[in-house]
Order: structure tokens, then C-alpha cells, then sequence
């Protein structure tokens, strides 16, 4: 790859489209994921955002919601779609319990938001 071929994304709606012409919001929320994406890529994003001058771009998220809410809500859905069946429900409960420490050993009280 060089300067004259700009890296070309491999996935999602902008495949195969320079990382120099994917929009700024959707160069944010690779950088959200970047821990996912194999080396190669994850440099190719560290380099457009260098490239564009810029900060590691924050993603625009339409909603926040505090960490309870956002458990309490998993469980909820889970709870619908496997009433009945205790074996299920006792992995969701124990799911939710992990999450919740988790969360704790993160440093988020029950309160705090989180991008959702």
C-alpha cells in the first residue's frame, strides 16, 4: 500500500471504498472498535485519523442510558423470551450479576452513563 493507494475498508456498508472517503462519524465508530480489527486495518484507521488532522473522534451516540437501566432492559428481554424455562433464567440472572460487577470493577456506579 502506498500514499497513492489509500487502504480500502473491508467491511460494512463503505467495503471496498478508500478509508480516505468514508465519512468522518463512520471513521469514528471504527475507532470505537478498533481493539476487532486485525492489525493492517486498525493502522490504516490510525493513519486517516492522522491524516485528517484530527483527535481520535468521539462517535456520535443518538441515546445514553445509565448502567442499570441498560442491564435491567437486557434482562427484561431475555425474561420475555425465555419464561418458563429455569435453566435460562438463572443464566440470565448470573449473566446479569457478572455485568453488574463488571461494571463496578470499571468504575461505573449503577447511575453512570454509558453510550448505548
Amino acid at each position: 500500500m502506498t500514499p497513492a493507494e489509500p487502504f480500502l475498508v473491508p467491511l460494512g456498508k463503505y467495503k471496498n471504498l478508500p478509508i480516505t472517503e468514508v465519512p468522518q462519524d463512520y471513521l469514528a465508530w471504527l475507532f470505537t472498535k478498533i481493539g476487532e480489527w486485525r492489525p493492517l486495518f486498525h493502522d490504516a484507521i490510525i493513519a486517516e485519523i492522522k491524516r485528517r488532522d484530527a483527535a481520535p473522534p468521539v462517535a456520535t451516540v443518538p441515546v445514553v442510558i445509565d448502567v442499570e437501566t441498560l442491564i435491567a432492559a437486557g434482562v427484561r428481554a431475555l425474561s420475555q423470551r425465555h419464561a418458563g424455562d429455569d435453566a435460562a433464567m438463572k443464566q440470565i440472572a448470573n449473566i446479569a450479576t457478572t455485568l453488574r460487577r463488571l461494571a463496578g470493577r470499571m468504575g461505573l456506579a449503577p447511575d453512570d452513563t454509558v453510550p448505548f
